[in-house]
């Protein structure tokens, strides 16, 4: 990081302060599918699987064992301390150049887990989104339909979930939804009026702004192609719920990809900020899990935040992450009009539910409206059925059984099966009232 660590807690404070006054009610300004990769889920990670040099370093209270005390000990020097005050660091390994070799690093990581005053160690893993190889932009420009197309609002999926009667019962006002994924096109009409202040995680300041940076951090030949993803997943949670708040913390880059200390930062700050849900249209690549992570989805949990992941894109019953942790509602893609996974789609008895998302319509920068498939774009429909619930008045132990006890069942004959079926959002508010 550029930064250094008194910096960047400044500016994340300031911010935070912010959003804070707008969760208040003081009127204020706004200034992606989990990739779960083919392959043993037992077998170990590709080097690109390691974000880079860094190690996370969570210390026991109870020990007595500082920070300082970690670069006294190991070869390594303090990177970022953002997270101190829960006894959470990053350390750059410092002296010979086989550091930069990821096996090297991680059995530095290991070394320092050894110490009996640190809790866990383990290396900075990479967050990435797959999405970007089924979407139709930008291969091609943006078709710019209007603020208020008719296309966008009264999509396939929109009919399909009987939106116009959904809005008569709940829109989400009042519920706060946060987006973990490459910020926002702030000015898009779409979400005019509809966005609360964020941050960016990724530069460090408080415009976590969706724009292109020419970025090819992959080598695939592709610039910037994870760019204007955060947007149309921010997109598709107004459309399901018009008058929640999203809340863009740009996690990712505008070539997909990311690390967990920054996404776990986060999903802490949404969490301390009092949102209501958490959106992770993101993960790992390979089935990688991380201490650090489930610790913050704890958090979240633990504060009664909803965290919706998406359950990823490698077209098999093979776990993904973050949508497998044991807090988190997992959602994979069904064709619209179809209770059947989509053919890049992930399934299996860990993925909970499952949203139209073969092929969507949402905004994209540059005011304009496009296509985009993939799991990313389904747990976005999920977070605003939550919104929708919770608006309604659904307890917090009744919100994820609404969802899941009104999703459709697949058929029985169908060979890719989930735990609970493709959501119904009209029966999960009716479910709502009638407990009421």
């Amino acid at each position: 990081m550029s930064t250094s660590p008194q910096t960047r807690r400044l500016s994340v404070a300031t911010a935070l302060a912010a959003a804070v006054l707008a969760a208040s009610g003081t009127a204020l300004p706004l200034s992606a599918a989990s990739p779960a990769a083919p392959g043993s889920p037992d077998s170990k990670a590709d080097p690109e699987d390691v974000q880079g040099a860094d190690i996370v370093v969570k210390l026991d209270p109870a020990s007595g064992y500082t920070a300082e005390d970690v670069t006294r000990d190991f070869p390594v020097r303090l990177q970022d301390d953002v997270l101190a005050s829960r006894q959470i660091y990053l350390y750059r390994p410092t002296g010979p150049e086989d550091w930069d070799d990821d096996d090297e690093v991680e059995e530095l990581a290991d070394d320092i887990e050894k110490h009996p005053g640190v809790l866990f160690a383990e290396p900075d893993l990479r967050t990435l989104l797959a999405d970007d190889h089924y979407h139709s932009w930008p291969a091609g420009t943006p078709e710019k339909v209007g603020p208020r197309s008719r296309k966008f609002l009264r999509q396939p999926l929109a009919r399909q979930f009987k939106l116009n009667r959904v809005h008569r019962i709940s829109r989400g006002a009042g519920v706060a939804v946060a987006v973990l994924d490459t910020g926002v096109a702030r000015r898009h009409p779409v979400l005019q009026g509809r966005l609360r202040q964020g941050y960016d995680y990724v530069d460090d300041d408080g415009r976590p702004v969706d724009r292109a940076r020419g970025l090819d951090g992959n080598a695939n030949g592709v610039v910037d192609e994870a760019f204007g993803h955060g947007t149309f997943v921010a997109g598709l949670v107004a459309l399901v719920a018009p008058d929640a708040r999203v809340v863009p913390m740009r996690v990712l880059d505008s070539d997909g990809a990311g690390s967990v200390y920054l996404v776990a930062q986060a999903i802490w700050d949404a969490t301390d900020l009092g949102v209501d849900i958490i959106n992770l249209s993101l993960g790992t690549p390979g089935r990688i899990e991380s201490d650090l992570l489930d610790l913050a989805i704890k958090h979240a949990h633990d504060q009664g935040v909803e965290v919706v992941a998406a359950a990823g894109n490698s077209a098999q019953d093979k776990k993904a992450y973050p949508a497998q942790n044991k807090h988190v509602l997992s959602v994979t893609s069904v064709s619209v009009g179809r209770d059947s996974v989509s053919q890049f789609a992930n399934w299996g008895g860990w993925v909970d539910v499952a949203a139209p998302a073969s092929r969507v319509r949402g905004p994209v920068p540059a005011r304009g409206f496009a296509t985009w498939a993939g799991t990313s774009m389904a747990a976005p429909q999920v977070s605003g059925q939550l919104a929708l619930l919770i608006a309604a008045g659904a307890d917090p132990g009744d919100r994820e059984k609404a969802l899941q006890e009104t999703a459709r069942e697949f058929p029985e004959d169908e060979p890719k099966q989930i735990k609970h079926g493709t959501v119904d959002m009209l029966s999960s508010l009716r479910y709502v009232l009638a407990r009421r």
